[in-house]
């Protein structure tokens, strides 16, 4: 694989991946992937054909070097900008070898060349876009995603996801700008948690409804084995966790073949058409929608 990088080679990368290659088997010197070979290349087809198979994109080299710093050391804006999207986090740091530096921090040192600019730009931005959303900017959120292309699902350490960030913190419009544009609702961290659990646990109700709205999944489970109904449980609110637990009994009776549940689903559209709106959007851990599990099967 690492041979298959270094040749930028897709066709070979996909034929060893299909023969149940380790897509993240490091070599020894400098604990490179092949992922790390081929943006250390700027290979772009190799990064696309290991990512699209599944290679770790949060995977370090020794000295803890990310395939963003290599990335951005090579130049190349294209694989940048796709390593971000894939969710790399923007502010990882080398160290404790060499200075602790962040991939933009090394692009900053190469701006003698034109094509590094344009990656400094992205990674700055990537920077202030991460700050707009934690302070509810959505004029400069938009300006971030629309004039300077900021991958609307890129990561942070620090800050998880935008999405996750802006559920977090309860600003609702923010929330309703990145689903706008298509950020992922169900984007997870290292320890599995969506923006849903933030959202339950902080007592966001508007974000919750949202959220489930565009199809998040009501019992997707964290590392911890906790779904956003016990985050919500953990943060006491009381209608988020009756949304919650409705979601969880309809599901559970249409999954059950209980009869009964129509009746209910035809009360609640005619009472209360946003729940009903809620309800029917909503995903399981399958994802499947309500109308899903009651038709198409479990």
């Amino acid at each position: 694989l690492h041979f298959a990088a270094v040749i930028n080679s897709p066709k070979m990368i996909n034929i060893l991946a299909d023969l149940g290659a380790d897509l993240n088997v490091c070599e020894n010197q400098c604990k490179g992937s092949p992922l790390h070979i081929a943006c250390r290349y700027g290979h772009f087809e190799a990064v696309d054909a290991l990512i699209s198979k599944g290679a770790d994109v949060s995977i370090k080299m020794l000295d803890n070097q990310s395939v963003l710093h290599l990335s951005a050391q090579t130049g190349n804006l294209n694989i940048v900008r796709y390593i971000l999207e894939s969710g790399c986090c923007f502010d990882y740091q080398t160290g404790p070898i060499t200075r602790s530096l962040t991939a933009l921090q090394l692009a900053e040192k190469q701006t003698i060349f034109i094509r590094y600019n344009e990656i400094v730009k992205l990674l700055t931005h990537v920077e202030k876009f991460f700050k707009a959303v934690a302070k509810n900017d959505t004029n400069f959120i938009e300006t971030c995603l629309r004039y300077y292309n900021v991958p609307v699902n890129c990561r942070s350490i620090k800050y998880k996801s935008a999405l996750t960030l802006a559920s977090w913190k309860g600003h609702i419009e923010a929330v309703n700008l990145l689903l706008k544009n298509k950020a992922k609702v169900d984007i997870s961290d290292h320890n599995n948690i969506t923006p849903i659990f933030y959202a339950a646990k902080f007592g966001h109700v508007s974000i919750v409804d949202v959220l489930l709205c565009h199809g998040a999944k009501y019992n997707f489970k964290s590392i911890y084995n906790k779904t956003p109904l016990d985050f919500a449980i953990e943060g006491k609110n009381k209608e988020i966790i009756r949304i919650l637990q409705l979601v969880t009994r309809l599901f559970n009776n249409v999954r059950d073949g209980k009869l009964d549940v129509v009746e209910e689903l035809k009360r609640i559209k005619t009472q209360q058409p946003n729940v009903f709106k809620i309800v029917m959007n909503a995903h399981n851990n399958d994802n499947k929608s309500l109308y899903d599990v009651g038709f198409m099967g479990k």
